[in-house]
């Protein structure tokens, strides 16, 4: 599993807010996530683990621009 270095603040509850940094979005840029909030490349075999695999969840602009491009699921 390839993760990357930023991960998901796991204190947000709403949906319409940025997974990593807690502030409103427009619910269009997504990412998959897997264990404690490491962000995982859409393609990862290991969403498929549901033991692990925690689920997808929106992203803000701002922040999706910390991650390489490939893990940014569009919607």
């Amino acid at each position: 599993m390839k993760t990357f270095a930023k991960k998901m603040d796991t204190d947000y509850l709403e949906s319409n807010q940025c997974c990593m940094c807690g502030r409103e979005t427009d619910e269009s840029l997504w990412v998959h996530t897997y264990g404690g909030g490491d962000i995982i490349h859409p393609n990862d075999p290991d969403i498929n683990d549901e033991a692990g695999y925690t689920g997808m969840f929106t992203i803000g602009s701002t922040c999706a621009k910390q991650l390489p491009p490939e893990y940014i699921v569009k919607l």
